[in-house]
């Protein structure tokens, strides 16, 4: 409490419902907002409040229930919603500032993301295989679209990534950050809406 206090972090112990709470919480200069309660409809007003006042901003949700989630994300343009009773903060943190997460899991206390993100077509990443991503990263490539349309769902190991392509990996996401990083992808991928859950 005293780190985030010392960084000027505003922390309020206020119905963070109301939109002059969330205003006051910086949402008019917030990146994303995480909703995360334990009830399901306090997260969804809080999103759509923050909505009201900001069109623009990535909403992440907690929602227990999946049914809800989906409705959610196709009825309201939510980006993100997480059914997860479980789901720990740092994946919560990893899909509210890149807009590439599409799922988070962990492998033991590794966080790994299925990522999907454009290439642009004077990325370095455009020189490297499947295999090289595999081998310098440990990244896995599942598959890409190409400027065409044209899909590869199961790409080789020797297949090079075509420029202003859409590629979609997994991997720990320190990795795919790195991997991004690296190839001068600093903005990764166009919005995607999407659900992702994991088993309470």
């Amino acid at each position: 409490m005293s780190l985030v206090n010392e960084r000027g972090i505003p922390i309020l112990f206020e119905d963070a419902r109301k939109v002059e709470v969330l205003k006051k919480a910086g949402l008019e200069r917030a990146v994303a907002v995480i909703a995360c309660t334990d009830d399901d409809l306090t997260n969804v007003e809080i999103a759509l409040d923050a909505r009201e006042v900001r069109p623009d901003i990535r909403v992440v949700l907690r929602l227990f229930d999946q049914g809800l989630a989906s409705k959610i994300v196709n009825s309201f343009d939510i980006e993100a919603a997480f059914s997860a009773s479980a789901l720990a903060a740092p994946a919560f943190a990893a899909a509210a500032v890149d807009p590439s997460v599409q799922d988070s899991f962990y492998v033991g206390d590794v966080l790994f993301v299925h990522s999907a993100f454009l290439v642009p077509e004077n990325s370095p990443l455009t020189h490297e295989s499947v295999w090289d991503i595999w081998g310098k990263y440990d990244v896995n490539t599942l598959g890409f679209v190409d400027a065409s349309g044209s899909m590869d769902r199961h790409p080789g190991p020797a297949v090079k990534i075509p420029p202003d392509s859409k590629i979609t990996v997994v991997g720990p996401y320190e990795q795919v950050q790195r991997l991004q990083a690296d190839h001068g992808i600093i903005d990764p991928s166009a919005r995607v809406r999407h659900t992702s859950s994991t088993n309470d």
